[in-house]
């Protein structure tokens, strides 16, 4: 970049992120700016927003009226000596400031060119009329015969900047130091320990692992002086990263996605932007993991740093990105093809230029950062790069090297056929399959191309595509996998075998994962035969158990789902307990889980909490590692612990699931954990955090295009919605419940039964009762609502229970409210308990049975409470409060009505805060009303008379007329009923009078 005058144009920019306190210490430097120079240093790695950051000063200095001056090093002017200050002065300043003293026009010539210069007499001149410039005695220049000539350059270059500073304040900024030259370094060395004594301020940007030692030792010594201001740019936190990708127009990141960029970034502002605006592609360093592709700009600019390499530096570079990963000197020999001195040269280049980095406590280098890596990897000579990862794979092969980083480079060295690579990323992609599947596809489109299409190689072949659907199923990509697997189904043999049962497995797991329970049912029905035991086993000993494990849990995940359960819970059992035997923990742990979550949804609370008992002991003494390949086994135990009344420890297992799904790519299983973990805060009160929940899972239930996942997400929306509105928003819920109905395909499923429930009680909650009992008994089955699971129906019923109170069919809650209790204590779950005595209370509130009433609110609100259900909660002490008024206890009301309104505020449950306030505004109407009762039964019988009359409109003297009184007597009795009822007038008596008829009649 030449130098120019940035205040004239350079546009002021905006949105600076993350930066604030270096903008205000430079703000403090602009404030002090007087009479004494200043420098301040940018140090940072490279995009980590020093240009950018600048551009910010310069805006702001330039809105003061501080005049500013640019120059740029570059490593191509490298050997240019004081180029980077050529660049910002020679040819810049105002003529009106160009009179120097005798023997400075030669000092500034020689310093910065003679381009500074008037060409008329060799030295720069006032124009006509101006006055020269004072010199003050400290700024003179040394004697010509000095005989350090450079110091007498720099001294000349120090008063030119302070005699342009005394004209205007001025900021001097210099980019790019890394590269400075060394009169450039020595310069601004001179500046430091000689600070210019005007209103001057040195700008220095670099990379510090790159610059000269002089201008790091200059700048250290500054700093300690205090004449340097150092503003070092660390990394953006998380943060700031996305607050910087919504700046950047970017669409807002989910949570998940700002940790993985910011993670992959380092929160490197230029490599964050690069890779969220990137197109996705397959990334060569790992093929099969999509990657982001930086943009042109980012690419050219990192080639741009290599450009000037030696062919020996440039091959050493090329072999760190071919290797990966932190590596030594022999290694880079090694795959570079060059002898040890070389490597030893090109690599201590690299290190200056940084490039690579040693890392530290070690003898091990590593590129800066994994972009540059894949950029240099793809503009590696084709040809060279196969050689290049043949040479690495030997290598790691020969040292016993990780399996992973072997897999890597047989993958991208395959050509051909070559029996020993493939049975390495055979080997590789089986035992990564669970911790990185997006690489472990690659390794198996390189190991298809490596195994030869021979009758011999069929059955290997056909055990790559089972672990190619694996990973596809794994990475989300369901309808890729799902034809896979039905293409392999169509070449297995139909006989009995392991293969066949794998095959079958994981072609229904994939069609389940789809929301497909039919054609999922209709393959496992091919392997579960009559027997209580499945399949048999595929092989003798402890290999047999899991093979059979893995095809009894799908057959049981989709009986569960199909809400048939109870038909596989004997063999879910056996084979638990034969895992038991084994000591197969991890089976045993996927087992107990789905066998809590069946038995709990199918009502038997009891056999439940036993299976999750021993399920939750197993998974929290596995490792990470362990629970890796069996992700699911959290969604299922988080699901089962949220439906028992186990908020805390669904929270715990749930949380782990997703954090390892997350971190494993494992995506196909992120709308079952995130549901899972919405309605718990749904149901513990965290109702803002539920529908965030919801919007996560609704996205990836599209991605996955499961349609009944989808119609779930929209429930918990739905669920959230009903209480964070009012009354007058309570069709909002509604519109979105009935979405979440709509959009499941299979209407006997367990998703969608739920989904059907929510929208019930969106109904009840909008005063739509008809609605709501048309909606449970049709969705349910009818009258017996035998689809309903049992571990909704107390729910349903209880919902059905308190719509018919609304519709004032008091016999028909009967019914309901009777069956809710009994199916409530056959699951022994409190909250279920809860649901069915709040609407027995209600129905015996009804029939004016208050006292009984309120003993079966307040058991309610208490199991609310132990479940720590606390919308629900709220919303049963704000129905319970009246009775407490009915019964004259006035204070226990209160009490009631104020935890409620705390539980209220607490979870942002507007619902149940307008109860609050209505039962409170209907208490204070009884309140008024019962007070002028006392006052109307102290009216004397012709007081009364005259002002039933003035109710009905009659004047003074039909009164007197009527009652044979005289117009004033019928005045003097009003007078008293004024003031007996705290009224001014006719018309305010004759609404008092009104309101007391009214309550009468009701």
């Amino acid at each position: 970049m030449s130098g120019k005058w940035e205040s004239e144009r350079r546009p002021a920019p905006t949105g600076l992120v993350g930066r604030r306190i270096e903008v205000r210490r430079w703000d403090d430097v602009l404030d002090r700016l007087t009479v004494r120079g200043q420098v301040v240093e940018v140090p940072g790695d490279p995009g980590i927003g020093k240009t950018r950051l600048i551009a910010e000063f310069v805006s702001r200095a330039a809105r003061r009226g501080i005049r500013v001056l640019s120059g740029r090093a570059a490593e191509a002017e490298s050997a240019v000596p004081l180029h980077v200050y050529q660049d910002a002065l020679s040819g810049r300043l105002d003529r009106t400031d160009r009179h120097l003293p005798a023997g400075e026009g030669r000092l500034l010539a020689a310093a910065l060119g003679p381009g500074h210069l008037d060409p008329a007499d060799g030295r720069p001149a006032p124009p006509a009329g101006a006055t020269p410039h004072p010199t003050a005695p400290h700024e003179r220049p040394e004697p010509h015969g000095q005989p350090d000539g450079r110091a007498q350059q720099y001294g000349a270059v120090r008063r030119l900047l302070y005699r342009t500073a005394r004209l205007q304040p001025t900021v001097l900024v210099l980019d790019d130091m890394h590269w400075a030259d060394p009169a450039s370094a020595a310069l601004t060395d001179y500046l430091i320990r000689h600070p210019v004594a005007a209103p001057f301020v040195l700008l220095l940007a670099h990379r510090p692992r790159q610059s000269p030692l002089r201008l790091l030792g200059a700048l250290a010594d500054g700093a300690t002086a205090g004449t340097v201001v150092r503003l070092p740019l660390a990394p953006l936190d998380r943060c700031a990263c996305a607050d910087l990708l919504t700046a950047a127009h970017t669409p807002a990141p989910t949570d998940a996605d700002a940790d993985r960029l910011h993670r992959q970034s380092g929160g490197n502002p230029l490599l964050l932007l690069a890779l969220a605006a990137a197109a996705r592609h397959t990334d060569p360093l790992h093929p099969g993991q999509h990657a982001d592709r930086p943009p042109e700009p980012i690419t050219s600019g990192l080639l741009g740093e290599i450009a000037g390499l030696d062919r020996s530096a440039r091959l050493v570079l090329d072999a760190a990105a071919v290797i990966g990963d932190r590596t030594g000197l022999e290694t880079l020999g090694l795959v570079a093809g060059l002898r040890p001195d070389p490597v030893r040269h090109a690599t201590a280049d690299l290190v200056r230029r940084d490039l690579l980095r040693p890392v530290p406590d070690t003898g091990l280098f590593e590129l800066r950062h994994p972009l540059l890596a894949r950029i240099v990897h793809e503009h590696t000579e084709p040809v060279w790069r196969l050689g290049a990862h043949r040479r690495a794979l030997d290598g790691l092969t020969r040292a016993g090297g990780p399996l992973a980083n072997r897999a890597r480079h047989a993958a991208l060295c395959l050509g051909g056929p070559d029996d020993d690579a493939v049975r390495l990323l055979e080997q590789a992609a089986a035992e990564y399959l669970h911790h990185t599947p997006r690489r472990v596809l690659g390794w198996l489109e390189a190991a298809d191309r490596g195994l030869p299409d021979w009758p011999s190689t069929r059955e290997q072949r056909l055990r790559l595509v089972l672990l190619r659907a694996r990973a596809l199923t794994a990475c989300g990509r369901l309808p890729e996998a799902r034809a896979l697997l039905h293409d392999a189904l169509r070449r297995i043999p139909r006989q009995p075998g392991a293969l066949r049962t794998e095959g079958v497995t994981l072609t229904a797991r994939t069609e389940r994962l789809l929301g497909r329970y039919a054609e999922a049912a209709a393959l496992i029905a091919e392997l579960s035969g009559p027997g209580p035991s499945g399949p048999e086993p595929s092989g003798p000993g402890p290999t047999a158990v899991p093979d059979d494990a893995e095809f009894l849990h799908e057959y049981g995940t989709v009986a569960l789902l199909s809400g048939d359960y109870p038909a596989a819970a004997a063999r879910i059992d056996t084979a638990a307990e034969e895992a038991r035997r084994l000591g197969d923990h991890p089976t045993e742990a996927a087992l107990r889980a789905l066998d809590g979550l069946g038995r709990a949804q199918t009502g038997d609370g009891r056999g439940a909490l036993r299976s999750l008992d021993r399920g939750a002991a197993l998974v929290d003494g596995l490792s990470d590692a362990d629970l890796v390949p069996h992700v699911e086994v959290l969604a299922q135990l988080g699901w089962a612990e949220v439906l028992t009344d186990r908020p805390a420890d669904a929270a715990r297992h749930l949380r782990r699931g997703l954090d390892l799904a997350r971190r494993s790519g494992q995506s196909h299983l992120l709308p079952h954990l995130v549901l899972g973990e919405g309605f718990r805060l749904l149901w513990t009160g965290s109702l803002v955090a539920a529908a965030t929940a919801a919007r996560e899972a609704a996205a990836a239930a599209r991605t996955l295009d499961n349609r009944d996942l989808l119609g779930l997400a929209l429930a918990l929306e739905a669920g959230a919605a009903q209480w964070q509105h009012g009354v007058r928003d309570a069709d909002l819920a509604v519109d979105l419940a009935t979405l979440a109905v709509r959009a499941g395909e299979y209407p006997r499923t367990w998703w969608h039964c739920s989904a059907a429930m929510v929208l019930s009680q969106t109904l009840l909650a909008a005063g739509r009762f008809a609605e709501c009992r048309r909606t449970v008994v049709e969705y349910g089955g009818g009258e017996d609502l035998s689809r309903i699971g049992t571990v909704l129906l107390p729910g349903a019923l209880a919902t059905l229970s308190a719509a018919a109170v609304g519709d004032g069919d008091l016999p028909a809650a009967a019914r309901w409210s009777d069956r809710a209790l009994v199916e409530a204590e056959r699951t022994a779950i409190g909250s279920q308990l809860g649901f069915a005595e709040r609407a027995r209370a209600e129905l015996l509130a009804a029939r004016g049975d208050h006292a009984e009433a309120l003993l079966l609110f307040t058991r309610a609100a208490d199991r609310m409470r132990a479940a720590g259900f606390r919308v629900q909660q709220a919303w049963t002490l704000a129905l319970g409060a009246p009775l407490h008024h009915a019964l004259g206890r006035s204070a226990d009301a209160e009490h009631w009505l104020r935890r409620a309104a705390a539980l209220a505020a607490e979870t942002g449950a507007e619902r149940v805060r307008e109860r609050v306030g209505a039962v409170r505004q209907e208490a204070a109407e009884d309140r008024a009303a019962s007070a002028v009762d006392e006052i109307l039964k102290s009216l004397t019988t012709r007081e009364r008379q005259i002002a039933e009359l003035v109710r009905t409109g009659s004047r003074t003297r039909d009164i007197a007329t009527d009652l044979f009184l005289s117009p004033r007597t019928v005045e003097s009795h009003l007078a008293k009923v004024y003031r007996k009822l705290g009224v001014a007038s006719r018309t305010a008596l004759a609404a008092a009078l009104n309101l007391e008829h009214s309550r009468r009649a009701d």
